[in-house]
């Protein structure tokens, strides 16, 4: 074996051992198989709950946002921060839709439910 500071002596083992095994036949009904034996996935409630936790906070402080910002605006009448202020609530929510509706085009198109 030389002494390559790349190749661990474990590597090098696990190497020769691959080389020496017998090939497995093709079987096409192998991965079926093994999928159909598999236990359904459980999914932990716990993230998903935070989630939907954090979504509704989200949307309740672009309310509120919304709300203080409009309700200045009429006392004090519309300024050029508070212009921009209220131009940023759609953006604010264009950015939490998508945070929400990427992950679930993602499971979407991975076929996950």
């Amino acid at each position: 074996m030389k002494n390559n500071p790349n190749i661990s002596p474990d590597d090098e083992r696990i190497r020769r051992m691959m080389h020496s095994l017998p090939e497995a036949p093709e079987n096409q009904w192998f991965t079926p198989r093994v999928m159909n034996r598999l236990p359904e996935r459980r999914r932990n409630a716990l993230p998903r709950i935070a989630q939907i936790l954090c979504y509704a906070l989200a949307v309740g402080a672009v309310v509120i946002f919304a709300v203080l910002i409009c309700y200045n605006i009429a006392l004090n009448g519309l300024t050029f921060s508070l212009l921009g202020m209220l131009l940023l609530i759609p953006v604010l929510g264009g950015l939490c839709a998508g945070v929400i509706v990427v992950p679930a085009v993602r499971r979407l198109i991975d076929g996950e439910p």
